[in-house]
């Protein structure tokens, strides 16, 4: 008795330190990049100047619709420590998404919950979105926090969970299925059902009352630009593994359809449901990328489906080989070697450099007429976030986000000067369909060394 009571001792305390561990490399991975800026999606920008607004007392307004109130509110929470903290704090998260990715992984017998991890830690989309200021790691959190306790028979907490994971993002209260799955096989499963559903649809609806109440129901629309070709979302694929994960993932998945790797684990049905219900949210979370493939980000949560799914179904040597080759897709990529976690923060230094050149050529004569424009796409929120940090206004000229053709020759034909940044040429060919500079505008001219630097966000 004193020999099995002392080992479960020891066991547990080794369990406890691999966590420790896990914990601390995964926080420490993520030091090194929380600089400079909120990151290179405009949409991160947004939700720091809606935190900006809020905690200097304005009216909520949504980064965008139908917003992110959850992720909001910490933003205004933590504004007063800028871009680190925010950008710490979601590094945080990522631990702790990393974390319950393992409890949920260690409920099934014969498992690997520590490569598993290892893997989801260091894909490419999860580490570079988790040293950034996005929703997607927090709402990612929310969702296998619902998964956890719906394998646990707990469905006041998942339906919580996955609530205010449909606080930060609205799409989260469509992996309502998958969580059912585990639930199911509970007893009392019709009242757990329905505990779990009442209990996660009204906690992410009480999550939008500020926006409901200022917009009714026009909160639910979306930016619903026009379907993008096939190969970005293929581009976006690769964005999500990396080159050396993708091409990894899918030898492993031709091997494993075509018997060449033995199934050992996965094949008898798991009594918690983990397999069905990774494959469901894996099913549930592409269906809704591909109905608007903009962001490598909104996969997020497919990634730790498909983790789930692989390490379920393939031979344990196999699955630690895919997962070094997912780990090292963060940090090696071609052309030039510079992996997706580098290029980005490459990138944001990059782009840091040329928002500052931009601002100071602003405030320069000739350069400061009211009567001109600048059209200024997705740099606008970076540059209003910076302008209230500064406490000044803007600029003199008129600075906005996109112009359509006919305003920018009402524009000319008023003897006004239109302005463009960098990558506003691009959106609005995407948007608008026409070419600024044959629509008369013209380039702004920041500092030509930093705008040969800057890359479109």
């Amino acid at each position: 008795m004193k020999r099995e009571a002392s080992h479960v001792l020891t066991g547990g305390r080794t369990r406890w330190r691999g966590y420790v561990a896990l914990a601390v490399v995964i926080l420490l991975s993520r030091l090194p990049f929380l600089t400079p800026g909120f990151g290179v999606d405009a949409d991160a920008w947004r939700v720091a100047l809606t935190g900006q607004r809020l905690r200097a007392g304005d009216a909520y307004e949504p980064s965008r619709l139908p917003g992110a109130p959850l992720y909001e509110a910490l933003a205004a929470l933590l504004a007063p420590g800028g871009a680190v903290a925010l950008n710490l704090a979601s590094a945080i998260a990522s631990v702790a998404v990393v974390l319950v990715f393992v409890r949920i992984i260690r409920r099934s017998t014969e498992s690997d919950p520590w490569s598993a991890a290892i893997a989801l830690a260091f894909t490419p989309v999860f580490y570079v979105q988790s040293v950034s200021s996005m929703d997607y790691v927090w709402s990612l959190l929310g969702v296998l926090t619902s998964l956890l306790f719906a394998m646990r028979g707990a469905p006041l907490t998942a339906g919580a969970a996955l609530g205010l994971a449909t606080g930060c993002r609205l799409t989260a209260i469509a992996l309502l299925p998958a969580m059912l799955i585990p639930l199911w096989r509970q007893p009392n499963r019709v009242a757990r059902t329905v505990t779990f559903c009442a209990t996660a649809i009204v906690t992410g609806a009480l999550c939008y009352l500020p926006a409901f109440s200022h917009y009714g129901w026009g909160f639910l629309r979306v930016v619903d630009h026009s379907y993008p070709p096939l190969m970005w979302a293929v581009r976006k694929g690769v964005d999500v593994w990396g080159q050396i994960g993708i091409v990894a993932l899918g030898l492993v998945a031709l091997l494993t359809l075509l018997g060449f790797t033995r199934r050992l684990r996965g094949v008898a049905p798991a009594k918690n449901g983990l397999l069905p219900a990774a494959v469901v949210g894996a099913v549930i979370s592409a269906a809704l990328f591909l109905r608007l493939p903009h962001e490598a980000a909104y996969l997020l949560p497919a990634v730790a489906f498909v983790i789930i799914i692989a390490e379920r179904l393939i031979e344990r040597f196999t699955f630690r080989v895919l997962c070094l080759a997912i780990v090292m897709s963060s940090f090696l990529a071609l052309p030039d070697g510079v992996g997706p976690i580098f290029r980005d923060h490459q990138r944001r230094v990059s782009e840091s450099r040329y928002v500052r050149a931009v601002m100071r050529r602003m405030e320069r004569a000739p350069l400061s007429e009211p009567r001109d424009m600048l059209i200024a796409a997705s740099w606008l929120p970076r540059l209003r976030y910076e302008a209230n940090r500064a406490g000044r206004p803007l600029a003199t000229m008129r600075v906005v986000h996109l112009l359509t053709r006919e305003e920018i020759e009402a524009e000319l034909v008023a003897d006004a000067r239109v302005f463009y940044l960098l990558n506003a040429a691009g959106t609005t060919g995407f948007v608008y369909g026409f070419d600024l500079s044959e629509a008369g505008a013209i380039p702004f001219p920041a500092d030509p060394v930093l705008e040969e630097q800057g890359e479109a966000p």
